[in-house]
């Protein structure tokens, strides 16, 4: 299993690949953002909150559930389009 700070490096290296020949709205990028966001959570409870393993899964999936619908609101405010954000549509 990697550690966390491998997690994290992992998600950061994808997201800085993807997000540089990808508009920041696109899903792939939204996705690997995300990946990033829960990664650094995930290494930041193991880190800080003394928890046995079930807790601190449950609270994990519990901050991943909230950051995922978080990620959908954002994406349903900004409409995908190929050419960037539309900044036009305020």
């Amino acid at each position: 299993m990697p550690t966390p700070r491998t997690e994290v490096a992992e998600a950061l290296g994808s997201y800085a690949a993807l997000s540089q020949h990808r508009p920041p709205n696109h899903p792939d990028v939204i996705a690997a953002r995300h990946r990033l966001h829960a990664a650094r959570l995930e290494r930041e409870i193991r880190r800080n909150w003394p928890l046995d393993d079930a807790d601190r899964q449950r609270l994990i999936e519990l901050l991943g559930t909230f950051s995922r619908e978080s990620e959908v609101l954002e994406r349903a405010c900004k409409p995908f389009s190929l050419r960037g954000p539309d900044v036009t549509a305020q």
